[in-house]
């Protein structure tokens, strides 16, 4: 049996919450490369565009670094998990603020070979 080649690319950080990313990240996972791009590339929401950049450099780094065609790969996995947050602020009246805290996501995507 030969040994698949697999490529990975990260993000942390991502400016959109974990569970919006995990939503996205249900529709493309196990699905070849280019049915996962033009599914994503359907969608109007922020996390299917910034999935798709993170999906696209994936290719690219299986195309360059592995050469393999990127017909045939397709994506075995879409880890999604929380980074760090951000503290923000939201006016008040009588010159208060109430803090808030500001969701990121991890994004880690795997090609694989069909």
């Amino acid at each position: 049996m030969a040994l698949l080649e697999k490529t990975t690319a990260k993000r942390v950080g991502m400016r959109v919450s974990p569970q919006k990313m995990g939503r996205v990240a249900l529709i493309v996972r196990n699905l070849p490369l280019f049915d996962a791009i033009s599914a994503l590339e359907a969608r109007k929401d922020r996390a299917s565009d910034l999935l798709l950049v993170l999906i696209k450099e994936a290719a690219h780094n299986a195309e360059h670094n592995l050469e393999i065609p990127s017909g045939g790969l397709v994506v075995s996995r879409v880890e999604v998990g929380s980074a760090a947050r951000w503290r923000r602020f939201r006016p008040q009246p009588r010159g208060n603020a109430h803090p808030y805290r500001r969701a990121t996501a991890f994004v880690s995507v795997t090609l694989g070979e069909m």
